[in-house]
């Protein structure tokens, strides 16, 4: 078994780490104190309305603004499960979340499938076709969807939600 020996040397090289790695040191703790700067940038309106959540509403009126409630509550927690039917409204949007993870993916890889593996005179065409109608902007299409999904009575349904996936998304 080798033994080796470190030699010192005058400037200190072998004791601690040289004005290189200080400064790269330093610059990584910048760094990461510019990052959580930001991120309590960001995080501090999610924060407010988390607090403000267990305020009164005297509380919440009150001037100066406060960060924390006086006395913490949870009546607004109390009507929002007991007199706003939350929990079925979070039932119907689990559902058509359900449905629509399980359909979307499916009906699109059909659709990518026949783009992809069936030729025909014209496929490029529509294939064109779909990507252009892909490239318009949903708020320009809103109004006519609302007056078909209308006319076909599902209007206060899922149905709008849930059949255009069947179909490649739409």
């Amino acid at each position: 078994m080798k033994v080796e020996t470190v030699r010192l040397h005058s400037s200190g090289a072998a004791r601690g780490k040289t004005a290189a790695a200080r400064k790269k040191t330093a610059a990584k703790a910048a760094l990461y104190a510019a990052m959580a700067a930001v991120g309590i940038f960001l995080i501090f309106p999610y924060a407010f309305m988390a607090s403000r959540s267990f305020m009164s509403v005297g509380d919440i009126r009150a001037y100066p603004v406060k960060f924390f409630p006086a006395e913490p509550t949870f009546d607004a927690y109390v009507k929002m499960f007991a007199q706003n039917n939350y929990l079925r409204y979070t039932l119907n949007t689990l559902t058509i979340l359900a449905f629509n993870v399980a359909v979307m993916p499916l009906s699109a890889s059909l659709c990518a499938y026949g783009f992809a593996k069936i030729k025909y005179p014209g496929s490029g065409l529509v294939f064109a076709l779909v990507l252009a109608t892909t490239m318009i902007p949903g708020t320009v299409v809103q109004i006519p969807l609302y007056v078909m999904f209308s006319n076909l009575g599902w209007l206060e349904t899922a149905l709008p939600l849930t059949i255009p996936n069947l179909f490649g998304g739409g």
